[in-house]
């Protein structure tokens, strides 16, 4: 499998994203910032949205990480759940607006219930053992999911501090002339 490996990183001034609406919602943390569940911060898998709901797709993002390495929670939340789902251990954390966050595999002692702020150990990466990661290899990785409702959406904005960019009508109109 694959891997689209990007490092993070603000962006250019001189992007040619900037004549797009940024449009990102929810809390951070207090102090305005997003802390990263894992660091160093590398996506090795980007969000990739099915053609609909009941397709294949690519419902969250994949950031390296080690087995046993540090788990923490990027923004303030509640434990919403905390066990195996399929056999992987997943934590889900319930930030504003009951959006809810999903970790896996992330082995934790925290209960449901449990208040988590900003920073603070959510858990620890489960070892993959013989088995194959979440990734598709034999190298762990760390699956960051969002579900809105009863959708998945991108978590970049809750996970990285990114915002989700959305086309303004005007670019749509200069860059589709009709």
């Amino acid at each position: 499998m694959a891997l689209d490996a990007t490092l993070i990183s603000p962006l250019s001034l001189s992007s040619p994203l900037l004549p797009w609406l940024l449009v990102a919602s929810g809390r951070a943390a207090p102090s305005g910032r997003v802390h990263p569940p894992v660091t160093p911060l590398r996506v090795v898998a980007s969000y990739r949205p099915p053609p609909q709901p009941w397709r294949s797709g690519h419902r969250g993002i994949d950031l390296q990480a080690r087995s046993g390495q540090r788990v923490t929670a990027p923004i303030d939340g509640r434990v919403g759940f905390a066990g195996d789902v399929a056999g992987r251990p997943v934590v889900t954390l319930v930030i504003a607006k009951g959006r809810r966050l999903t970790f896996e595999p992330v082995l934790t002692e925290l209960a449901e219930g449990a208040e988590v702020r900003a920073g603070s150990r959510l858990g620890r990466l489960a070892p993959t053992g013989n088995a194959a990661s979440h990734c598709g290899g034999p190298d762990p990785c760390l699956h960051v999911g969002l579900r809105i409702g009863d959708g998945y959406r991108d978590p970049r904005p809750f996970v990285l501090g990114l915002p989700v960019l959305k086309p303004t009508d005007r670019t749509l109109r200069t860059r589709n002339p009709r």
